[in-house]
Parts: C-alpha cells; structure tokens; sequence
C-alpha cells in the first residue's frame, strides 16, 4: 500500500486589484491577486500493514497497525513532476514578466490615452476658455 500525507502551513492573503476605471478610459480590468507563504511538506512511503482478525461479525475491523515503512522515490518524483508543471503554467496577470507582458501594458496604456484626447466639435471650439473669459473681463 501506498501512503501520501501532504502537511502545508502558512499564510494566504486575497485582495482585489482594479485598473481603467477613469470617466475616458476604453478598457478596465479587474483581477484578484493571491499571495501566500506555505511550508509544504509531502512524505511518500511503501507501508506494510496488518490487522488481527477477530471471530464474529466485525473481525476484520479493528484497527491497522503499521509493520514496515519504505520509501516511495518514484512516486515522490510524480509527485514533485505534477506541482512543477502545474506552477509552470500558472498566468500571472497583475505583473511584468517579460517584454510581451510590457509590449500589451503599454497597448493599453496608448488606448486609454487616445480615448481622452478626444477631439473638439466646432460648437466647443467657439467657447472661450476661462483663462480667455479673464482675460476679456479686464479689458
């Protein structure tokens, strides 16, 4: 038989972190950011055990005691294989990384800056600006 005990211990905080939320900006993003610190410990043993059987109805239910214990160096190496990978391929949203992660930052960034220079009609041309109403109140 096989036995897996994974113990873990440490901290886990959650927030929320929200960008493009200005009156002019063309695109928002609302991501969660988790952060923890965790002490994993995973133990993989090949156990040997046995239970002292009993006449009547319940003779094999009492409890299993533990004969030998071996290692298991294979299965821990699937095991350490599977949370590598799964680490591997884990998308990171609310960081740069690398120059892709850069390269769309900034796309976003010109989108948001395009969409508030937004151009005047020919009504708010024809409208003084308060510095220009000053000015004409002097004169």
């Amino acid at each position: 038989m096989s036995v897996i005990v994974i113990i873990s211990e440490g901290t886990y905080t959650e927030s929320k972190l929200t960008t493009g939320k200005g009156i002019y900006d063309s695109t928002s993003s609302e991501n969660y950011v988790m952060r923890s610190s965790l002490t994993p410990w995973i133990i993989s043993s090949r156990i040997m055990t046995s239970t002292f059987a009993d006449s009547g109805a319940k003779n094999v239910e009492h409890p299993r005691h533990i004969l030998e214990m071996q290692d298991n160096p294979e299965e821990m190496q699937e095991i350490l294989a599977d949370i590598r990978s799964f680490l591997a391929d884990r998308e990171t949203i609310a960081s740069i990384k690398n120059s892709q992660d850069l390269t769309n930052t900034e796309r976003l960034y010109q989108i948001n800056q395009q969409s508030r220079a937004m151009p005047l009609t020919a009504d708010q041309a024809a409208l003084a600006t308060p510095q220009q109403d000053a000015d004409a109140s002097f004169d």
